[in-house]
């Protein structure tokens, strides 16, 4: 379960490349995608400590 979880969590971060983000467009997006990414960072924290809790 906690491996699914890990290779789920692998697979978001991948999709978020941020870095293609901040070539590729402007600054105020720069900045909206690194809440963004912040964001993201934070949801899947939680919820592998939910798991870790759990399992």
């Amino acid at each position: 379960m906690i491996k699914g979880a890990g290779l789920l969590f692998i697979h978001l971060f991948r999709d978020v490349d941020v870095f293609k983000l901040f070539k590729i467009r402007g600054n105020c997006i720069m900045k909206q995608s690194i809440v963004y990414y912040t964001a993201i960072m934070i949801i899947s924290i939680s919820l592998l400590y939910k798991l870790l809790i759990e399992y």
